[in-house]
């Protein structure tokens, strides 16, 4: 008989397997340092969570406003998202985003911001993966082929 929760953690297990760094492809010209983006984090995170049954779906999504600014954060995104997977297993997953709205940055934009960062390390820690310098990862001319 199946068990539907330990179906996912294998899949999972599995996807986590399956992950490969994730080249830093963009650059943050304001700040000047290179990052992994959104678009590569989701790009492989995809591959690897679809190709095992497994879907990450957002479930709340909602902000707190500080009462104080702290780091340049006027609210906080708090977010849970379910992972499910097809033989019918679940985990739900909770986390926190600072929304920092900043010049050139209005409250809209940052709180889209903080969306795409926390689902972007939210599919990093899932899947345990690296983010490296263009042409560092071990892996890379092997999966460029």
């Amino acid at each position: 008989m199946s068990n539907p929760q330990a179906d996912l953690y294998a899949a999972l297990s599995r996807a986590q397997a399956r992950a490969r760094a994730v080249e830093k492809d963009a650059r943050n010209q304001f700040h000047k340092y290179d990052y992994a983006s959104a678009e590569a984090i989701l790009h492989e995170s995809k591959e690897c969570l679809t190709s095992e049954g497994l879907a990450v779906i957002p479930s709340k999504l909602f902000c707190s406003p500080l009462a104080e600014q702290w780091q340049g954060a006027v609210a906080m995104l708090n977010a849970t998202w379910i992972v499910v997977h097809a033989a019918g297993g679940s985990l739900v997953i909770e986390g926190s985003w600072p929304v920092i709205p900043e010049k050139g940055r209005p409250y809209d934009k940052a709180l889209a911001a903080a969306r795409t960062a926390s689902l972007g390390y939210l599919l990093r820690d899932l899947l345990n993966l690296p983010r490296v310098e263009k042409g560092t990862d071990l892996d890379a001319n092997e999966r460029d082929q």
